[in-house]
C-alpha cells in the first residue's frame, strides 16, 4: 500500500491511493495494462459508503475492467473503507470472489470530492459468462430428467464435468475458470469447481466454494448440501490425469471433513480469506444411503464396497475366494482391505489351492475413499 501528498497550490491536498491484490489461488500470471481512460458518462456517482458497495458490485458483476465512481461522502478513512468494502463483495458474491484474477484503483479527493478508479482484471468476460449460463442451461435440460431426486442430480452433474472436462497438465492458470471448461474442455481446479457450483446451482442445490490446501498444492473444491447435510465434493481429483475418457471415479464424491481429511486442508476464511465461514461436513454420505434406501444409487457409486457384505480381509480371503469358486461365479468383485497387497499373488495361490478352474485372472486398485490400506479387486474365472 501507497500513499503520495501532493500539494497543488495553497488550499488544495490531493490525496492518490492505489492497492494491487490478487486472489491467492491463482498463482502466476501476467497482470495486462488496460486503458483507464473513461468518459464523462460512465463515472458512477455514490453519496454513502453502501452507494458505493453497490456501484462496485455492480460494475464486477458486468465484468468491467476499469471503472470510476465519484464519491461524496464523507472521505474519513476512505482509503480503509474502500478495501472493507470490495473484500465484503467478495465474501458475500462467491462466484465472484473466484471469478476475479486481481484488481487495483486509485483515488484522489480535494474536500469531500473523491474520485475512484478501478482497474480488475477477470478469469472470464461478460460474453464469455453469458455463453456459461447458456450451456449450463442446454446441459441441464439434456442431463436431468425431471423424476431425479436431489442424489442423483448430483451425480449427473459430477459425472458430467468428470466426462466431458480434462485436466490442464500445461497449468495455464488464465483458463482456470468454467468457460474454458465448457468450451475447450480442459482447465483446473478453479474451473472445476466454478462449473459444478454453477450446475448445482442452477438446479436449486445448496452449494459452496472451499479452498485450501490438497496435496502439497493449493486447491479449490466444493461443499454440497443434500438433506440438510453438508458434503465434500472434489470434482477435480475425481477425474483421472492423464484423462481416460469414459472413466469416472467417486473417491471424492461427497466425503464428511474426517474422510476429505487425509489429503485435503483448509482454514476458516479459504486462500484468500474472504470466504464466508464453512459449514461442518459431519455426515458420512454411505449411512444416509442406507437410510434412505439408495441401494441402486449406491452401488453406483462404489459405496456399496464399504460395507460389511463386499468387504475382505486377510483372514477371510480364502474362505471368500473358495466359496465363490465352489459356486462357478465367473466374474465377482471385493473390498480386500490389507497392509501385504504385494503379497496378494501369493495369498490367491494359497487360498484356491486344490480348487478346479482353468484361468484365475484379477485387477487390483488402491481404494481412494478410506484411510485404510484397502483396494478394489475384479475376479475373472473360467471353468
Amino acid at each position: 500500500m501507497r500513499f503520495v501528498r501532493v500539494f497543488v497550490s495553497v488550499l488544495v491536498l490531493l490525496v492518490v491511493f492505489f492497492l494491487n491484490t490478487s486472489n491467492s489461488f491463482a498463482a502466476s500470471y501476467i497482470d495486462k495494462e488496460v486503458d483507464s481512460k473513461v468518459t464523462t458518462e460512465s463515472v458512477k456517482s455514490a453519496s454513502s459508503l453502501e452507494e458505493l458497495k453497490n456501484q462496485i458490485h455492480q460494475a464486477m458483476s458486468k465484468r468491467q475492467t476499469s471503472f470510476t465512481i465519484e464519491y461524496t461522502g464523507n472521505p474519513n478513512k476512505l482509503t480503509e473503507n474502500i478495501k472493507k468494502i470490495v473484500e465484503q463483495i467478495f465474501t458475500e458474491d462467491e462466484y465472484l470472489n473466484y471469478d476475479y484474477r486481481s484488481y487495483r484503483y486509485t483515488w484522489k479527493n480535494s474536500g469531500n470530492r473523491a474520485v475512484i478508479d478501478f482497474n480488475v482484471s477477470y478469469f472470464q468476460t461478460k460474453e464469455q459468462l453469458e455463453y456459461v449460463n447458456k450451456r449450463i442451461q442446454e446441459i441441464l435440460d439434456d442431463i436431468i430428467d425431471p423424476s431425479m431426486n436431489d442424489h442423483e442430480k448430483v451425480k449427473a452433474v459430477h459425472d458430467y464435468i468428470v466426462l466431458n472436462v480434462k485436466y490442464d497438465t500445461t497449468y495455464n492458470q488464465s483458463h482456470n475458470a468454467a468457460y474454458f471448461a465448457l468450451k475447450n474442455g480442459v482447465t483446473m481446479c478453479n474451473g472445476y469447481s466454478m462449473l459444478a457450483y454453477q450446475m448445482l446451482e442452477e438446479l436449486g442445490i445448496p452449494v459452496r466454494f472451499i479452498s485450501g490446501r490438497a496435496g502439497k498444492e493449493n486447491h479449490v473444491w466444493n461443499l454440497v448440501q443434500l438433506d440438510g447435510k453438508w458434503y465434500h465434493l472434489d470434482v477435480t481429483w475425481d477425474d483421472p490425469s492423464p484423462d481416460e475418457p469414459g472413466r469416472v471415479m467417486y473417491d471424492y464424491y461427497l466425503l464428511s471433513d474426517q474422510e476429505i481429511q487425509k489429503d485435503h486442508s483448509w482454514k476458516e476464511g479459504g486462500l484468500n480469506g474472504l470466504n464466508p465461514p464453512y459449514p461442518q461436513a459431519n455426515t458420512v454420505y454411505l449411512n444416509e444411503l442406507v437410510k434412505l434406501g439408495e441401494m441402486e444409487l449406491m452401488e453406483n457409486l462404489g459405496l456399496h464396497y464399504l460395507t460389511s457384505d463386499w468387504t475382505v480381509n486377510e483372514n477371510q480371503l480364502s474362505s471368500y475366494l473358495k466359496g465363490k469358486l465352489t459356486n462357478q461365479e465367473k466374474s465377482f468383485s471385493f473390498r480386500f482391505v490389507t497392509s501385504r497387497s504385494n503379497e496378494f499373488q501369493q495369498m490367491v495361490s494359497k487360498a484356491t489351492n486344490g480348487m478346479r478352474f482353468k484361468n484365475l485372472n484379477w485387477q487390483i486398485a488402491e481404494y481412494q475413499r478410506t484411510p485404510e490400506q484397502d483396494y478394489i479387486v475384479n475376479v475373472t474365472v473360467g471353468y
